[in-house]
């Protein structure tokens, strides 16, 4: 009469990075209490790294060589989006550059090994006014996630020159001109190289 193992778990299913634990197994033989107890795992990989199971499965055997099986089985799956975080909101002037490929995203069962899409290029010029980025990113078992933020332009200011009523002579020098925007700023120059 082979060794009979107790009742193990059903099957069940974990969520990765979670691993899986099993339960111990236990036996007993009518005929002897000396029972040898081991396992060997399989394991099934899935459609990406966060999905596959794992079959532990038992073998006891009595001092006469009879043999019972059981087995346990645990399916992982990768059912969580990464998360990401973008940038706070950027203000620039129109001749500045802008870079915005600043966003950072990692996943629990993938790291910060992802790679992240923007909908502009990273050193993109940005027209006058506010423009809304997103940042995209997929772990590897298909898992997205976004998030946005905006860009905004603001326009150069307009200079208006006032010439002064005396043109500079040859010769002179500290003439000026007034340039009138949102704060005073002066321009000098010396005329005929002097």
């Amino acid at each position: 009469i082979p060794p009979i193992i107790d009742d193990l778990p059903g099957e069940s299913t974990i969520e990765c990075p979670d691993q899986p634990e099993f339960a111990q197994a236990t036996a007993a033989d009518e005929c002897d209490g000396l029972v040898d107890l081991s396992y060997e795992d399989q394991l099934i990989e899935g459609n990406c790294p966060g999905n596959y199971t794992v079959i532990r499965h038992w073998t006891a055997v009595d001092d006469c060589g009879n043999t019972s099986l059981a087995s346990q089985t645990i399916n992982v799956r990768d059912v969580t989006s990464p998360t990401i975080v973008c940038p706070s909101n950027i203000t620039a002037g129109d001749c500045d550059e802008t870079y915005i490929c600043l966003a950072e995203a990692e996943d629990e069962c993938d790291g910060d090994d992802l790679h992240i899409e923007y909908n502009y290029a990273c050193d993109y010029h940005f027209p006058v006014g506010t423009t809304t980025v997103t940042a995209s990113t997929s772990d590897a078992c298909g898992n997205s996630v976004y998030c946005d933020f905006t860009v905004t332009v603001v326009a150069n200011p307009a200079c208006t020159l006032n010439p002064p009523t005396n043109l500079p002579q040859a010769g002179s020098t500290n003439n000026s001109l007034c340039v009138t925007n949102n704060s005073a700023v002066t321009y000098a120059w010396t005329v005929n190289g002097t």
